[in-house]
Formats: structure tokens, sequence, C-alpha cells
């Protein structure tokens, strides 16, 4: 402030995220949602003629991202977008597109997971004890797990993690709300789980875990959702990020760093891990690529990641089975930061967010 007190400085972030897409046989880039608020973090229902996403106002690092609105938007027409949800995020459809998964903060501190009919609404929280909270980077805004909670194949079950029994857990619970039930049976107070992930078959799930305090090892395991047997795959002392299954269940894709984790660009290794022997294998090598920001194409055969090359953000492309990269998008504007990418179904197009931060440096005047 000045002598007088009628003037005062004061600095501020701005933040603006839009929705995109970009085509992968023309690699041609639209706009899907553009508003004053905050787009981001977008799921395609399974017919791929609609989007779900998160809008949130004044976004600032983070600090509101659940206590935003869901909307839907009818791709390819004029329809405004329609707000099914009044607070949450990080909606995920059902595979049989009659549901949305969602997660919102209870009293700004308790996560929770709650179900809504996209076409008629009727919130239904379905679990509320001690679920496992989200965590994220900041910009650019991506989800560090490829999943906080897993739809299965039939869309009879959802798989997350809840420490109600006094440990972490992952537990199975009907979209209703009804037959909440523990599927693991961890009684390591040390052992946080993570990334539930079910496999096409229905009956396996696979997460990872890293063990307490110190120096952390990460681990990768598959559960029996029928019988509740369960097995470590594979421990490192680098993070482990689980990306998805591959196309015949007999395999998972897995990204690591050396060293810690990070939300920045990286050299970020792709690995492939038998489920049976438990054998790694290298697969590729992203150059200064986002650890949180690469996605599993829905029919297991094409991995997309965002990387920060030449100073500027864009989505590649690269085989599940390895081989040469190829870039889809053609940003030209090194502020822009892409965050977490969305696949639709047809496997066609991916959808992402758009993502700038300004810092405003402004005066307030006549100020006594």
């Amino acid at each position: 402030a000045n002598s007088d007190g009628a003037n005062i400085l004061y600095g501020s972030a701005k933040e603006e995220s839009d929705l995109w897409s970009v085509n992968l046989k023309d690699g041609r880039e639209s706009i899907v949602a553009s508003d004053i608020a905050s787009e981001l973090w977008t799921s395609v229902a399974p017919d791929g003629k609609t989007i779900a996403y998160q809008s949130i106002k004044n976004l600032s690092q983070g600090n509101k991202l659940f206590s935003g609105q869901i909307l839907t938007k009818k791709l390819n027409s004029n329809e405004a977008p329609m707000p099914i949800v009044a607070e949450g995020g990080l909606p995920v459809w059902s595979p049989d597109g009659q549901k949305i998964a969602f997660m919102h903060l209870a009293g700004g501190t308790k996560y929770q997971i709650s179900t809504v009919n996209p076409a008629t609404g009727g919130q239904k929280q379905i679990a509320a004890d001690d679920v496992e909270p989200i965590t994220n980077s900041i910009l650019p805004y991506n989800r560090v797990q490829t999943s906080d909670f897993s739809w299965s194949p039939d869309s009879s079950r959802i798989a997350y993690l809840s420490s109600k029994s006094g440990q972490f857990n992952i537990w199975l619970v009907s979209p209703d709300g009804s037959d909440n039930r523990q599927l693991s049976s961890s009684s390591d107070s040390k052992l946080y789980l993570s990334c539930p992930l079910w496999a096409a078959d229905g009956r396996r799930i696979a997460f990872t875990s890293r063990t307490g305090t110190g120096k952390a090892v990460y681990g990768v395991w598959v559960i029996d959702a029928e019988s509740k047997n369960f097995k470590q795959l594979t421990e490192r002392n680098s993070f482990l990020r689980l990306i998805g299954w591959t196309p015949n269940g007999k395999e998972l894709i897995l990204a690591s760093v050396a060293g810690g984790a990070s939300g920045q660009q990286t050299e970020v290794s792709l690995l492939r891990l038998n489920v049976e022997s438990g054998q790694l294998q290298p697969l590729a090598a992203l150059k200064a690529a986002y650890l949180y920001n690469i996605h599993l194409a829905p029919d297991g055969k094409t991995i997309a990641f965002a990387a920060h090359r030449e100073g500027r953000d864009d989505i590649w492309l690269i085989s599940a089975a390895g081989g040469e990269e190829k870039k889809l998008t053609n940003n030209n504007d090194s502020r822009l930061y892409f965050s977490s990418l969305a696949w639709s179904p047809d496997g066609n197009s991916i959808f992402f967010g758009k993502q700038s931060r300004y810092s405003l440096l402004s005066m307030l005047t006549n100020f006594k």
C-alpha cells in the first residue's frame, strides 16, 4: 500500500481450461466446451455421442477441483450443456451408459462416491466411509492414477478403495449403493492401495500399492473378484503407474520413472508385465512425457500420452506393442498445458483440457 493507504497492489493467478477434441484420422482439433469456468476431466458415453465433464468457477491451483458442477454435453449438437451434479468431480460413465459415477467432498474433507442417472438425475451416494482421496498434479491438472474407482464391464459393480476396515482395501459396491463389501484382505497398515482396474473378463481387478514411510516400495497386484485370491506380481523402488490391461488380459501396461514420481515432464518408461509369470519387459522410453497423462485406447492397442517437447505440450501416440511415436496435435502456444486426456469408445478421437495460467498484478485504488 502507498503512504496514504489509498492504493493496494496485489497479485493473483487466473486459470482457464477449455475442453478440446482431436481426431486421430486427420489430426483436426475442435473446441468442445468453453465457458467462463474451467472445464476439464472428460468421460465419454459408451455410444460416443455425449460427454460428461466438470466445470469449476474461479479455479486456482486446484483448491476447488471437486466443488464445481458436472455437466453433460451432446457432441455435434447445438444444445446447451446440461448440469447433472451441482458439486462433484471425476465423472465416469458406466459401460452400459445408464449411470455416471463421480466423487465429491463432504464437508470439505471426506471423499465420497455417488452415482447419477444422466437422463433423469437422482443422485445416490454409494460409498461414504474413508474413501481414498484423489491425488492430482496442478499444472497441468492430471490425475495421478488412471482410475480412482472402476466400473465392472457389466456395469453391476464399482471397485473402489477405502480404509473403512482400518487399513486400505479394495471394496465392491453396486451402483445403487447396495451390497457394499470388502474384497481384499490386507491387514498391513503401511500398505496404501490405489488404481483398481477391471479386466475385460469381469473377474480380475489389477491394482497398485505403495508401502509406508521413508523409502517407498511400489507393487502391482491382481485380485479375483469371485475367489478373493490376490497375488503380488512385482515390486520396485520406483513409482509404478498402472495404465491398463492388454486386450488378451495376459499382460498389464505400466509406466515408471527413475527416482520420485513427478507431475512435470520427465523420461517415462513404459513396461509390460506378464500377469502369470510376473516378468517385466521394457516397451518404450517416452522423452519429456507427463507420467500422469498416459492413457490406453479402449481396444488396448494404442497408447496416447502428453509430452512437453520443443517448449510445448502435445499429444503423441505409440502402439501398445512399442515402435515409432506419432505426434497427433500441433500446439503452437507455449503457455498452454494439456490436462488429463480421455479416449472416445471407438478410438477415433481424444478429448483433453487446454489449460493456461496467468499471473495478474492488480491495483486497488481509492481503498479507504
